[in-house]
């Protein structure tokens, strides 16, 4: 049978371009590289892992903002010290990159670009 409406409606994204308002550029730059790399080749292990202790992840991402739009909203699941790609959902993590890069453009252009 054909998907129920509701299901096949992609999800409000207000709360996440709330959330992403808050993020520092740095922060948006980082989750727009791991969005885009993941689409460009999702079956590469390199882009549908990301190590949450790696150095630059750490500094970037303190907070637990960026995890939380990379799980709540991108489709990765938190394994141990890594996120993991479910790989359920492209068109999901191509509208999240698209919000995600909307944001990147608000900070440069509204000069918001190092704090958070």
């Amino acid at each position: 049978p054909p998907p129920s409406p509701a299901a096949a409606q992609p999800r409000d994204l207000s709360s996440l371009r709330t959330l992403l308002s808050t993020l520092s550029a740095p922060k948006l730059r980082l989750l727009h590289m791991y969005l885009s790399n993941l689409l460009a080749s999702p079956s590469s292990p390199h882009y549908t892992t990301i190590s949450t202790s790696n150095d630059r992840f750490r500094s970037t991402m303190a907070g637990g903002e960026g995890e939380e739009v990379l799980c709540g909203w991108a489709g990765f699941v938190k394994e141990g010290r890594c996120l993991k790609w479910r790989g359920d959902d492209a068109a999901e993590v191509e509208r999240v990159r698209a919000l995600v890069a909307d944001a990147v453009r608000g900070k440069e252009e509204g000069g918001g670009g190092e704090e958070g």
